[in-house]
């Protein structure tokens, strides 16, 4: 009987080894991964057609597709797992396998464990986008495959937010907890700066208006200055307390009421 050398049976373990960990690879990656669709490639790519100076007569005639229409609305707990795609291409975009599949299944967990089934003090809400083609735009149809991601036909879940309302049960990694919070804000990298971050907060200081709260409150890392900028925008403003950690993260507080509403209050309080 033919004994196999050590050099080759080191060579076929790390056959088996490279073939087990690409098969998993191929099993655990979502098959909604891509963010970049056909239809967001054919948008950026008719973009740059149509703002290059040697394009050519054909490409100028071809008409530039539409901005996706976008909708905001409460999710349903399946759709938690596309909620994570878009949580992973908005905070994990350099992380590599397999560590990037154990951050994914992470977020996941935490995302269906706080899944808010009591919606009277906790709301999720997510971004839709659904393109928006014109009867005339047959080209446009015959050149895009507009890939869905949920259960909503032609639609993809592209954002996400969430807050709360609910007093801790628990200690958090924070010692101040103002509520109502909002977190988790992102916005899958092709369908930014088309005012889908706003749409969501929007929705969220709605909800905490029809719960009676007067502000509402968000932390940002010190390093995220696209944020920063975004909420300065929005009117919120840093905000201090004295069991605040200074450095770890900026407290961000903003007032719901309206002028007229606060000139209201202190009369009447007067």
């Amino acid at each position: 009987m033919r004994r196999i050398s050590k050099s080759t049976t080191l060579l076929i373990s790390t056959f088996i080894i490279c073939w087990l960990a690409a098969s998993t690879s191929f099993v655990l990656k979502p098959k909604d991964h891509r963010w970049r669709n056909d239809f967001q490639i054919l948008l950026q790519e008719t973009r740059q057609q149509h703002s290059s100076p040697s394009q050519s007569s054909a490409s100028s005639a071809f008409p530039a597709p539409p901005t996706p229409e976008i909708s905001i609305r409460s999710p349903n707990y399946g759709e938690m797992r596309f909620v994570a795609n878009v949580i992973m291409d908005s905070f994990y975009a350099n992380a590599l396998l397999p560590a990037r599949q154990l951050y994914r299944l992470a977020e996941l967990g935490r995302l269906q464990l706080n899944f808010p089934y009591d919606r009277f003090r906790h709301r999720m809400f997510i971004a839709l986008a659904k393109p928006v083609l014109d009867d005339d735009d047959d080209e446009i149809k015959k050149q895009t495959k507009w890939r869905s991601n949920n259960n909503n036909k032609n639609s993809n879940v592209v954002g996400f937010c969430d807050v709360d309302a609910r007093t801790p049960n628990q200690a958090t990694q924070f010692p101040y907890d103002p509520r109502p919070y909002i977190s988790d804000l992102c916005v899958a990298p092709d369908f930014r700066r088309l005012g889908i971050a706003q749409m969501l907060v929007d929705s969220c200081e709605k909800f905490c208006q029809e719960l009676g709260y007067e502000e509402a409150f968000v932390r940002v890392e010190p390093s995220n200055e696209a944020a920063l900028r975004l909420y300065n925008k929005l009117g919120y403003k840093e905000y201090s307390h004295p069991l605040e950690t200074p450095g770890k993260t900026i407290l961000l507080q903003k007032n719901l009421c309206s002028p007229g509403d606060q000139v209201t209050k202190s009369l009447g309080e007067e």
